[in-house]
């Protein structure tokens, strides 16, 4: 079965994570925290999208924001909104955000080692946030940092989690027994020529072709997110050696006939 970082999978820890992690989490949007805070990055008021309906009408914002500690070891982005009606829904979508951003500190292998995550979002049409953390993992001495990619999309309006790319991608999936074992014509796409690589930005001869070929087997695992222009596929699990993964976007407009009437109609 091929392997996936799956949402389900991140969702039964949460509790284990919010209970053992020592970096501290204020949803009413205070930037007191155990180590050192810099400077928060917010969205330009301009580049704020303007929505038809539901969370939509609301000016929903966010805020990245950093933690540090562990002697500065550990240094990790988190995104902090801000706008909803309904506090108690921002609380907890903020809460699950924190909750994600934080995953590397729960791993007992990661203690004593320099950890970064990077944070970037996009919100899609006023109705989900999507979000992506770039994490690097060094130990002192090794010749190379471990780096992953991870990416989730939550609905600003009930707070659940979008998982999985079907519902916004024509992507023909196989299933077994119910459970999806298979992106069918992810290899294609990715070499079609709609998808640009965009990490890394040095590209080796034969990266493409090799693990779209590839990406039925066990060995790598699809992330996907969206921006406020494009599709972004992602192939985890490559050699520490050549970076840890592949990213590759898409402009929608490229790829319209690729589009569900589901992303349709958000992006509209």
């Amino acid at each position: 079965m091929k392997k996936m970082i799956t949402i389900a999978m991140a969702a039964l820890l949460i509790t284990a994570l919010l209970t053992a992690c020592e970096l501290n989490y204020h949803p009413s949007g205070s930037t007191i925290v155990s180590g050192v805070v810099q400077t928060p990055e917010t969205t330009p008021e301009d580049e704020q999208p303007t929505n038809p309906s539901g969370a939509a009408n609301l000016k929903i914002e966010g805020t990245i924001l950093t933690e540090a500690d562990d002697g500065g070891r550990i240094n990790i982005d988190y995104i902090l909104l801000d706008g909803f009606d309904d506090t108690t829904l921002q609380d907890a979508i903020n809460g699950e955000i924190y909750t994600f951003f934080m995953w590397p500190t729960v791993s007992t292998e990661n203690e004593s080692k320099n950890t970064t995550v990077t944070a970037e979002y996009d919100i899609i049409g006023g109705k989900y946030i999507s979000i992506r953390a770039y994490d690097s993992i060094y130990e002192d001495g090794a010749a190379y940092p471990a780096n992953n990619f991870r990416a989730i999309m939550l609905d600003l309006e009930t707070g659940g989690y979008a998982v999985w790319v079907t519902d916004f991608i024509n992507i023909e999936t196989v299933e077994r027994d119910g459970m999806l074992v298979e992106y069918k014509n992810v290899g294609d796409l990715l070499i079609g020529g709609s998808f640009v690589q965009v990490y890394p930005e040095e590209r080796f001869n034969g990266a493409v072709e090799m693990f779209a070929d590839r990406l039925t087997e066990d060995v790598y695992s699809l992330e996907f997110y969206l921006t406020k222009t494009s599709v972004g596929l992602c192939v985890t699990g490559l050699p520490n050696a050549v970076g840890g993964y592949l990213i590759f976007e898409a402009d929608y407009g490229d790829i319209r006939p690729l589009l569900t009437e589901k992303l349709l109609s958000i992006l509209e």
